[in-house]
């Protein structure tokens, strides 16, 4: 698994602190609107191209999978729960998930994540990462908070709220609920993955192919009008990746072809799956790879 720019300093090993204060955003250059394409009540897909794509044939090296949680039930896939990784793809086939993205950075077993994580009673990790300050929460148990949300660890009551959810992701954060970027300029370049949430309570899984620092594309995503709040980080590099589920009918009404993604068949329908790329070669991860752990979404009534 990839790390962030900053602040892990190796895959598969327990993050570190950033090495320097978070510094102001540089100004994001100009680059197309997001082009929406609405695949279900409550399902969006977003594509645009940024500035530093070197694919100047690409529709899109930006993808968003916009969700509604009133209308889609969110799910945790766990390797270490089910027995086995699967490809994004077969997520989408075995689990009956609609879309899905990668749940978090994981340690040299290749099925414990970074920070904690929990499905229901099942634990994948249950010790809390000292320096992960956001935790992506979904299932509401009790209490009055949004179906899924993304809670940061500066909030007083975070604990006591993340009690609340069945679901419980903890990762670092990129960009904070006030917008303020929390990564340091400069950094390696490499693909990156985010899970996100907007002023309206939608939650946008986001994946950037091209290669960029993270600062960088915190920049981008604030430039674009996705009405973001609080970011986190999820993955990066060659095992970051997207997946999103269309049946037949649907499948019509989409432009003919996704540059960047492959197509995977499915009963019904075709299941899209955008990968990262390495930052050096720019040449894209295997969309077979097995990933560990997926936040995905079904159907309000799925089981």
């Amino acid at each position: 698994t990839a790390p962030p720019a900053a602040p892990p300093a190796a895959p598969h090993t327990s993050p570190a602190s950033p090495a320097s204060p978070a510094t102001p955003a540089a100004a994001a250059a100009p680059f197309p609107d997001i082009r929406w394409i609405s695949v279900a009540p409550g399902l969006e897909l977003g594509l645009s191209r940024l500035p530093e794509s070197r694919d100047q044939g690409a529709e899109a090296v930006l993808a968003v999978v916009r969700v509604d949680p009133a209308r889609h039930r969110f799910a945790l896939g766990m390797a270490s729960e089910t027995g086995q990784a699967h490809s994004l793809a077969d997520w989408g086939r075995k689990a009956g998930m609609r879309a899905g993205i990668n749940a978090s950075m994981y340690l040299p077993d290749n099925r414990t994540s970074t920070g904690y994580m929990r499905n229901g009673d099942t634990l994948n990790n249950k010790a809390m990462g000292n320096k992960l300050g956001a935790f992506f929460v979904a299932g509401r148990r009790k209490g009055s908070g949004l179906p899924a949300d993304i809670v940061e660890r500066e909030a007083p009551d975070w604990n006591a709220r993340l009690d609340d959810y069945a679901i419980v992701v903890q990762n670092y954060r990129l960009v904070d609920s006030r917008g303020k970027v929390l990564w340091p300029a400069g950094g390696p370049m490499h693909s990156i993955a985010v899970v996100a949430k907007d002023d309206q309570g939608r939650i946008a899984f986001v994946l950037s192919q091209e290669p960029l620092t993270a600062e960088r594309f915190a920049a981008c995503l604030k430039a674009l009008p996705l009405s973001l709040s609080t970011v986190m980080y999820v993955e990066g590099g060659a095992q970051a990746g997207l997946f999103l589920r269309v049946d037949s009918t649907a499948e019509k009404s989409l432009p003919p072809s996704f540059a960047g993604a492959t197509s995977h068949p499915f009963p019904n329908g075709v299941i899209h799956v955008w990968k990262g790329r390495q930052s050096l070669l720019n040449t894209r991860g295997n969309p077979d790879a097995p990933v560990p752990n997926v936040i995905g979404i079904k159907g309000a009534d799925a089981p």
